[in-house]
Protein backbone atom coordinates (compact mmCIF):
# COMPACT_ATOMS: atom_id res chain seq x y z
CA UNK A 1 0.00 0.00 0.00
CA UNK A 2 2.95 2.34 0.84
CA UNK A 3 4.40 1.64 -2.72
CA UNK A 4 1.02 2.47 -4.22
CA UNK A 5 0.83 5.51 -2.49
CA UNK A 6 3.98 6.46 -3.50
CA UNK A 7 3.67 6.06 -7.03
CA UNK A 8 0.07 8.06 -6.79
CA UNK A 9 1.99 11.04 -5.04
CA UNK A 10 5.06 11.07 -7.94
CA UNK A 11 2.29 10.92 -10.21
CA UNK A 12 0.14 13.45 -9.10
CA UNK A 13 3.62 15.91 -8.21
CA UNK A 14 4.85 15.25 -11.92
CA UNK A 15 1.42 16.24 -13.57
CA UNK A 16 0.80 19.35 -11.49
CA UNK A 17 4.36 20.83 -12.30
CA UNK A 18 3.84 20.01 -15.62
CA UNK A 19 0.62 21.59 -16.04
CA UNK A 20 2.20 24.66 -14.79
CA UNK A 21 4.48 24.54 -17.17
CA UNK A 22 2.63 24.45 -20.14
CA UNK A 23 -0.17 27.01 -18.87
CA UNK A 24 2.28 29.86 -18.19
CA UNK A 25 3.64 31.48 -21.44
CA UNK A 26 4.94 34.93 -22.41
CA UNK A 27 0.98 35.93 -23.00
CA UNK A 28 1.70 36.38 -26.95
CA UNK A 29 -1.37 34.78 -29.18
CA UNK A 30 0.31 33.72 -32.32
CA UNK A 31 -2.35 33.97 -35.13
CA UNK A 32 -1.75 32.02 -38.29
CA UNK A 33 -1.63 34.16 -41.16
CA UNK A 34 -1.82 34.05 -44.95
CA UNK A 35 1.51 33.87 -46.70
CA UNK A 36 1.09 36.11 -49.37
CA UNK A 37 3.62 34.12 -51.68
CA UNK A 38 1.52 31.01 -51.55
CA UNK A 39 -2.04 32.73 -52.61
CA UNK A 40 -2.98 32.73 -56.84
CA UNK A 41 -4.92 35.08 -57.83
CA UNK A 42 -7.34 33.18 -60.16
CA UNK A 43 -9.64 35.22 -62.52
CA UNK A 44 -6.98 37.94 -62.28
CA UNK A 45 -5.12 39.57 -65.04
CA UNK A 46 -2.57 42.33 -63.80
CA UNK A 47 -2.39 45.37 -66.53
CA UNK A 48 -0.68 48.41 -66.19
CA UNK A 49 -4.20 50.09 -65.78
CA UNK A 50 -4.63 47.75 -62.64
CA UNK A 51 -5.48 49.51 -59.74
CA UNK A 52 -4.50 48.77 -56.23
CA UNK A 53 -8.13 48.94 -54.87
CA UNK A 54 -8.70 46.05 -57.76
CA UNK A 55 -5.75 43.66 -56.06
CA UNK A 56 -7.50 44.52 -52.61
CA UNK A 57 -10.21 43.37 -54.23
CA UNK A 58 -9.19 40.04 -55.81
CA UNK A 59 -7.11 39.12 -52.12
CA UNK A 60 -10.44 39.46 -50.46
CA UNK A 61 -11.55 37.29 -52.67
CA UNK A 62 -8.75 34.55 -50.98
CA UNK A 63 -9.78 32.25 -47.63
CA UNK A 64 -8.62 34.44 -44.70
CA UNK A 65 -8.07 37.98 -46.19
CA UNK A 66 -12.06 38.52 -46.59
CA UNK A 67 -11.11 41.50 -43.60
CA UNK A 68 -7.76 43.02 -45.70
CA UNK A 69 -7.19 46.46 -45.55
CA UNK A 70 -5.14 48.13 -47.91
CA UNK A 71 -3.47 49.04 -45.06
CA UNK A 72 -2.49 45.36 -44.60
CA UNK A 73 0.01 45.69 -47.69
CA UNK A 74 2.39 47.88 -49.56
CA UNK A 75 1.89 47.96 -53.27
CA UNK A 76 4.68 48.89 -55.40
CA UNK A 77 4.41 48.50 -59.91
CA UNK A 78 6.25 48.80 -62.45
CA UNK A 79 5.28 48.77 -65.90
CA UNK A 80 4.76 46.81 -68.62
CA UNK A 81 6.29 47.81 -72.10
CA UNK A 82 6.69 46.46 -75.61
CA UNK A 83 10.19 45.45 -74.82
CA UNK A 84 9.70 44.63 -70.82
CA UNK A 85 7.12 42.28 -68.74
CA UNK A 86 5.84 44.47 -65.81
CA UNK A 87 5.43 43.51 -61.82
CA UNK A 88 3.06 44.34 -59.38
CA UNK A 89 4.78 43.34 -56.11
CA UNK A 90 2.76 43.15 -52.62
CA UNK A 91 4.02 43.05 -49.63
CA UNK A 92 2.68 42.30 -46.20
CA UNK A 93 3.03 45.53 -44.15
CA UNK A 94 4.97 44.99 -41.06
CA UNK A 95 2.29 45.64 -38.60
CA UNK A 96 -0.36 43.16 -40.57
CA UNK A 97 -2.19 40.55 -38.41
CA UNK A 98 -3.32 38.77 -41.44
CA UNK A 99 -0.88 38.35 -44.05
CA UNK A 100 3.22 37.86 -44.19
CA UNK A 101 5.33 37.64 -47.05
CA UNK A 102 5.00 38.85 -50.58
CA UNK A 103 3.24 38.38 -53.68
CA UNK A 104 4.43 39.34 -57.18
CA UNK A 105 2.31 39.83 -60.30
CA UNK A 106 3.16 40.26 -64.17
CA UNK A 107 2.05 42.54 -65.97
CA UNK A 108 2.96 41.04 -69.57
CA UNK A 109 4.76 42.91 -72.44
CA UNK A 110 2.72 45.63 -74.88
CA UNK A 111 1.96 44.38 -77.92
CA UNK A 112 2.75 47.04 -80.87
CA UNK A 113 -0.50 47.53 -82.54
CA UNK A 114 1.20 49.74 -84.89
CA UNK A 115 -1.02 52.41 -86.37
CA UNK A 116 -4.43 50.18 -85.84
CA UNK A 117 -7.40 51.78 -84.53
CA UNK A 118 -8.94 49.69 -82.18
CA UNK A 119 -11.86 47.59 -82.88
CA UNK A 120 -15.27 48.84 -82.26
CA UNK A 121 -13.65 52.63 -81.88
CA UNK A 122 -16.71 54.99 -83.66
CA UNK A 123 -14.41 57.23 -85.84
CA UNK A 124 -16.30 60.55 -87.69
CA UNK A 125 -15.11 62.45 -90.69
CA UNK A 126 -14.21 65.05 -88.62
CA UNK A 127 -11.89 62.17 -86.45
CA UNK A 128 -10.27 61.38 -89.39
CA UNK A 129 -8.68 64.59 -90.00
CA UNK A 130 -5.45 64.53 -89.49
CA UNK A 131 -5.42 60.45 -89.34
CA UNK A 132 -4.90 59.78 -92.79
CA UNK A 133 -3.68 62.09 -96.03
CA UNK A 134 -6.13 62.69 -98.85
CA UNK A 135 -6.84 63.66 -102.01
CA UNK A 136 -9.97 65.24 -103.56
CA UNK A 137 -10.02 63.47 -106.81
CA UNK A 138 -12.76 65.15 -108.77
CA UNK A 139 -16.87 65.34 -108.50
CA UNK A 140 -19.06 62.84 -109.66
CA UNK A 141 -22.64 63.18 -111.32
CA UNK A 142 -24.31 63.93 -107.82
CA UNK A 143 -22.00 66.37 -106.14
CA UNK A 144 -20.42 64.21 -104.29
CA UNK A 145 -16.89 64.79 -102.90
CA UNK A 146 -14.60 61.72 -103.64
CA UNK A 147 -11.22 61.41 -101.96
CA UNK A 148 -8.24 59.13 -102.28
CA UNK A 149 -6.58 58.01 -99.40
CA UNK A 150 -2.68 57.78 -99.90
CA UNK A 151 -1.38 56.68 -96.30
CA UNK A 152 -1.66 56.64 -92.52
CA UNK A 153 0.06 59.81 -91.25
CA UNK A 154 -1.26 59.34 -87.12
CA UNK A 155 0.81 57.68 -84.18
CA UNK A 156 -0.22 54.95 -82.36
CA UNK A 157 -0.90 56.76 -79.27
CA UNK A 158 -2.49 60.07 -81.04
CA UNK A 159 -6.62 58.69 -80.59
CA UNK A 160 -7.51 59.45 -77.06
Amino acid sequence: MKKLLAILGAVGLTATGASVVVSCGNGEVTEDKVDLSKVTLTDFKATNDTTDAQIIEALTKVEGLKELKAEDVTIVKKDATKDVTGTITITASANSKLVSGTLTLTIDKLVDEGNKIPEGTNVSTRDMNGLVNSTRVGVDGQNSIKYRITKEVMSPNSIG
